[in-house]
């Protein structure tokens, strides 16, 4: 598979979101979309993991082609 097929993405960017980029960061090169409702979360993790890129919108992941894997991370509560 070519890298450039490879995309992986993470909707929900608070604290558990940030430990998985950073993980996810450490094992793989390719670019990870990054989507979270809240703006603050989404600049702060931008600026942390490199080779990221901000959604706007939800639908940017699902209609994106590229994109093979999603981490869905929600709150503990």
């Amino acid at each position: 598979m070519n890298k450039s097929e490879n995309k992986f993405a993470i909707i929900g960017c608070g604290y558990w979101g940030s430990v998985v980029a950073k993980n996810l960061r450490d094992l793989v090169d390719d670019e990870i979309f990054l989507f979270d409702k809240k703006i603050k979360n989404l600049s702060f993790l931008n600026k942390k993991i490199k080779n990221s890129k901000v959604v706007k919108r939800f639908n940017e992941i699902l209609i994106n082609k590229y994109i093979k894997n999603i981490f869905l991370i929600t709150p503990p509560s």
